[in-house]
């Protein structure tokens, strides 16, 4: 992988418990600076979560975030730094 990728992500269900990323950008800046919630591609298949508000680990773990790739919702495989820096998440599909 060249480069970081950034997706931000939307609610995809009346409920906004579905998490459903759309394009993915190089630039943190403005993918941080307009989403509530982004996942950070630091390595292939592997994702941070990240949050612009402070969000506890009851709300986060509640979200079904789907993979950038292939649209299966992702297993958390790793905690949370902070508030902000949520779980990693990873993709059973595309592994």
């Amino acid at each position: 992988m060249d480069y970081i990728k950034y997706h931000p992500l939307i609610g995809g269900d009346t409920e906004d418990i579905d998490k459903v990323p759309m394009f993915a950008s190089p630039q943190k800046d403005s993918v941080s600076a307009t989403s509530a919630l982004y996942l950070e591609e630091f390595v292939p298949h592997r994702y941070r979560l990240h949050a612009k508000r402070p969000t506890s680990m009851k709300e986060y773990l509640g979200y079904r975030v789907h993979c950038p790739h292939c649209g299966a919702v992702m297993d958390s495989i790793a905690p949370h730094v902070d508030q902000y820096t949520l779980a990693i998440y990873a993709c059973k599909k595309c592994n």
